[in-house]
């Protein structure tokens, strides 16, 4: 009995996890003077002004970004965002829009944004990856600025290849 107890634990957890997998992360914010200081975004019970609930959930413990976790070629984490913005412009003023989140709530100087939690590793800073359409039948992909790639567009742990992506 102890041991169907156990295998059923187990596979609610694992239910549980895989299906908060597949949904997305919590923001976070880094300074810019100190990337080691960070912290959570706040919650936005409205969800992120401009944005459908498709990109950016209301929820009462964060910033949450729907997406999937995914690994680059240099086994670094990634929120790969489950949306395609319709050029390059938008991508990059949906990243600012994070940006501000954390600057309103933190101060000017935590610019940097990230993932972490759920569909990344709970101990991972994992960038975000936004997608855009170049022209019609061409998108390309860029990570949010953060602490390590500073501006945008830019090709972050990508490459020149659309093959960079262990799930």
């Amino acid at each position: 009995m102890k041991l169907i107890k156990s295998l059923f634990l187990t596979m609610i957890c694992f239910y549980n996890t895989f299906v908060y997998a597949s949904l997305g992360s919590y923001l976070f914010c880094a300074s810019q003077k100190n990337p080691n200081d960070w912290k959570w975004a706040p919650a936005l019970p409205n969800g992120l002004l401009n944005y459908a609930q498709e990109i950016v959930k209301s929820d009462d413990r964060g910033t949450w970004i729907v997406g999937s976790g995914k690994t680059s070629m240099y086994f670094h984490s990634i929120l790969d965002m489950d949306y395609i913005f319709e050029n390059v412009n938008d991508a990059k003023l949906f990243c600012d829009s994070l940006a501000n989140v954390c600057k309103k709530e933190h101060g000017e100087n935590y610019k940097w944004v990230g993932a972490s939690g759920y569909a990344v590793a709970p101990n991972s800073w994992s960038y975000i990856l936004v997608h855009y359409t170049i022209r019609p039948g061409v998108r390309s992909r860029a990570v949010c600025p953060n602490w390590t790639y500073q501006s945008f567009p830019n090709k972050g742990v990508l490459g020149d290849s659309r093959d960079f992506f262990m799930d």
